[in-house]
């Protein structure tokens, strides 16, 4: 009788179905959480990012210390927006670092479940 394979070595860059589903879901809560806008109390300028508030935004005013409106909407203001460019980076350095993260404890846990090495 002849012994039975073993299983074929998975490529580098292969991954579960079940870990892309779960990266994207992770990606997704990430990127709700990176756009959405944090007011500061003290004034009436805007964060944006996570971890790191990586970009400011002040809305503009005119020479009558009033706040400038948009022409395409009574509600609207137009912004001053700063950008951080460190923040930025370490941001994203930090997102992609919990998603790569996340990747290997989620392969690592398949592939033990499976009984063999990734």
């Amino acid at each position: 009788m002849s012994e039975p394979e073993p299983p074929k070595k998975r490529r580098f860059w292969q991954l579960h179905l079940s870990t892309a589903v779960l990266m994207m879901l992770l990606a997704g809560t990430i990127l709700y959480k990176v756009s959405q806008f944090r007011r500061h109390p003290r004034d009436l300028s805007w964060d944006i990012g996570w971890p790191i508030d990586a970009v400011t935004a002040y809305p503009k005013w005119n020479e009558q210390n009033q706040r400038v409106e948009r022409d395409d909407g009574p509600f609207l203001i137009k912004f001053r927006y700063v950008v951080d460019w460190t923040s930025l980076a370490t941001d994203i350095f930090i997102d992609v670092g919990i998603i790569l993260s996340f990747v290997f404890v989620c392969e690592w846990l398949i592939c033990r479940r499976e009984g063999r090495r990734p």
